[in-house]
């Protein structure tokens, strides 16, 4: 008897974490059939600097995204999103990769950006101020 309670009571608490990561796991992987489906968003220009203007082109790129059945609903997929970084590039006309944020990483996988990269073109804005003489 004692040699029963020395297996279930040893490092319960390690013996109770295994089982809740067995259980997603176990989750993750029988949640259902995956399928592909292809959703277009527009890119979007993060960690702007306020004196900067922007201008992407193709203005939005065809995302192919492998996701599991259930998640097909239009709340998830609207979340997903696609943007360049502003840090990442310098002044003038430049490419940049277009990223895609998607908020269920395990459950969504891109497959695909088309096109990866987007033209940027971004300089310094001018404020000209019009005095008129009084």
């Amino acid at each position: 008897m004692k040699r029963i309670e020395y297996i279930f009571y040893k490092d319960w608490k390690y013996k109770i974490i295994s089982l809740f990561i067995a259980v997603i796991l176990w989750a993750i992987v029988n949640l259902g059939n995956r399928t592909d489906i292809t959703i277009e968003r527009e890119v979007k220009v993060i960690n702007m600097k306020g004196d900067y203007s922007y201008v992407v082109r193709p203005s939005k790129v065809k995302i192919k995204l492998n996701l599991i059945e259930r998640l097909n609903k239009a709340s998830v997929i609207s979340e997903i999103r696609a943007f360049v970084d502003a840090r990442k590039i310098k002044e003038g006309n430049k490419r940049a990769e277009v990223e895609v944020y998607v908020p269920f990483s395990p459950f969504i996988r891109v497959d695909s950006v088309d096109p990866p990269f987007v033209e940027i073109n971004f300089s310094r804005r001018t404020n000209y101020r019009i005095r008129m003489n009084q």
